[in-house]
Parts: C-alpha cells; sequence; structure tokens
C-alpha cells in the first residue's frame, strides 16, 4: 500500500473480506493475522490501528522499494529488447548512506548503471 493510516488499513481489511480471504463476521479478535500489510514507511496512527485490528505490519522503506521497482523493470526491458535497447539506471545518493551496488556501476557517478 502507498500510504499507512486507518482508513487505508481498514480498506485493505474490507477488500481481504470481499475477496473471501477474511471471514466476514469471526469471533476471533485475531482472524486478521493471516494479512500483511507491506508498506514504505510506518506513520503511528495506521500502526496502532492495525495492531488494534490484529493485522501484520511490515515497512521495507521506500528508497528499497523504489530501487527494486528501477531494477526490476529495467531488467524486463534489456530481457524484452536485447542489444536494442540501452537501458540506463539512475540513482540518486542520499546523504547518510552508501548507494546500493546491483550491476554494472560506471565511473564518475551519479549512482547511474547500466
Amino acid at each position: 500500500m502507498n500510504a499507512f493510516h486507518p482508513a487505508e488499513v481498514t480498506r485493505a481489511l474490507d477488500l481481504a473480506t470481499a475477496l473471501d480471504l477474511l471471514p466476514s463476521s469471526s469471533s476471533s479478535p485475531r482472524a486478521p493475522a493471516n494479512l500483511l500489510y507491506l508498506t514504505g514507511a510506518v506513520r503511528e496512527p495506521g500502526l496502532a490501528f492495525a495492531r488494534d485490528k490484529g493485522v501484520r505490519v511490515m515497512a521495507v522503506g521506500h528508497r528499497v522499494c523504489e530501487e527494486w521497482g528501477i531494477g526490476f523493470l529495467a531488467e524486463r526491458l534489456r530481457e524484452t529488447w536485447p542489444g536494442g535497447l540501452r537501458v540506463v539506471e539512475v540513482y540518486e545518493e542520499e546523504e547518510e548512506e552508501a548507494p546500493h551496488e546491483t550491476g554494472d556501476v560506471r565511473p564518475g557517478g551519479g549512482g547511474e548503471r547500466s
């Protein structure tokens, strides 16, 4: 999910119920425990609400998700048009973290990969 507030958690629970992933009424307060709410960053109101509903939460970090997505799309493009398309991945550097090294890094900077 792209947001982590009580409204989004409720929407995820409603959707899971509509898709028969959760019982519509359950005597077990932990019924949603088989759901995993995946988000980029923890927001306290959403976390408290999810815990109250028994939903498990995993915050993976926005940068990690974004870099994975960029790398995945770049690889699919390379597979689809081998040799016919030059794909350059550009990653912005963060002040406190070293860039993640996956793939060929061009000398001279910018965190570009091709």
